[in-house]
């Protein structure tokens, strides 16, 4: 009976969020803060819930031993323990620039009309306009496709 519990908390969550946004919105500050407060207590006793009646293990057996939840793991003034695969502020940012530059170069190469087209055919077996919803439109001709070659796998190798 418990194990079901924690889901409603949190399908229950989600629905308040159309309603505290509502009331923020219609100024109505007070009450989204009710429901806020409400959202976070429904969080506090599904977590409870969850782990009082060791649902998260009957779920997945295997998240404590979990290579990613071992490097999440932080020492006693709360940093991340095993950081050396995260990317430190600078990076992260270095990267955001550089993805909004990808994406606006694509934009504005597409708004130019300046693409290839190149869709992937591997062998027989996919073909990447297959589900295309433009590929009544696009003329791609034979000499577009960019043909792949399906690699054998190593234990199909016979040695």
């Amino acid at each position: 009976m418990f194990k079901n519990i924690p889901n409603i908390l949190t399908v229950l969550r989600f629905l308040l969020i159309p309603i505290i946004l509502k009331s923020i919105f219609a100024g109505n500050y007070l009450l989204a803060f009710a429901f806020f407060t409400l959202s976070g207590i429904t969080d506090v006793l599904d977590g409870f819930i969850a782990r009082k009646f060791n649902l998260i293990s009957n779920f997945d057996d295997t998240y404590e031993k979990s290579e990613v939840i071992k490097s999440l793991s932080t020492n006693k003034d709360g940093e991340l323990k095993n950081n050396k695969h995260l990317l430190s502020l600078d990076e992260r940012d270095t990267l955001i620039t550089l993805m909004d530059s990808i994406i606006i170069n694509a934009i504005d190469s597409v708004c130019d009309g300046k693409f290839d087209i190149s869709p992937i055919k591997i062998e027989k077996h996919a073909d990447g306009c297959e589900y295309c919803d433009y590929k009544d439109i696009c003329y791609r001709k034979f000499k577009d496709f960019n043909i792949q070659k399906l690699k054998p796998k190593e234990e199909d190798i016979d040695e």
